[in-house]
């Protein structure tokens, strides 16, 4: 591993639940222009530590399974999200996508299309394009579906903001 790699896995360690910080610790000890190398998170590879939505993403990436979401669901979501930002996160910022319209869902889980931002509804697909207003997602038999940021319910919450392990399975 290299330096950045290893000081990102330290204070991972330390703040466990706290992951915020330690990327926040990471980005703020960084003196250089060169970026830190990827660094290892619960589920692998999670990227560049210093990008757009980097405290999101430790965020939900450190957040126990929530019971009423299907584990491999679960597990589809959090590697949906980790890929989304590394190749739209930066555009997705540019263009004004808030962390609800990307990590937004309701506030018992539920599958809900006015509440779930988009990284709830990859389900393991890929994002094609993203607009101010739009995201396209390819479907496995080539089709396009777009995903209309704003749309959303104002009773969406952010993940981490509604727990997990105090839930009832659905």
């Amino acid at each position: 591993m290299g330096r950045w790699a290893d000081r990102a896995a330290e204070l991972s360690a330390k703040y466990r639940t706290f992951a915020d910080d330690a990327i926040s610790a990471v980005c703020a000890e960084r003196a250089d222009a060169t970026p830190p190398p990827t660094a290892t998170g619960p589920i692998g590879a999670i990227g560049t530590a210093c990008r757009p939505y980097a405290v999101e993403l430790a965020r939900l990436l450190a957040m126990a399974h929530p019971l009423p979401v299907q584990p491999a669901r679960w597990e589809r979501m959090r590697r949906d999200a980790v890929a989304f930002t590394d190749r739209w996160g930066g555009a997705a910022a540019e263009l004004g996508w808030g962390a609800l319209a990307l990590f937004g869902c309701s506030p018992g889980f539920a599958r809900r299309l006015d509440r779930d931002g988009l990284l709830w509804l990859l389900d393991g697909r890929a994002v094609v394009e993203v607009t101010a207003d739009t995201a396209v997602i390819v479907t496995p038999s080539g089709g396009r579906l777009t995903y209309r940021r704003g749309l959303q319910s104002a009773d969406a919450v952010l993940p981490w903001e509604v727990g997990g392990s105090d839930l009832s399975p659905m």
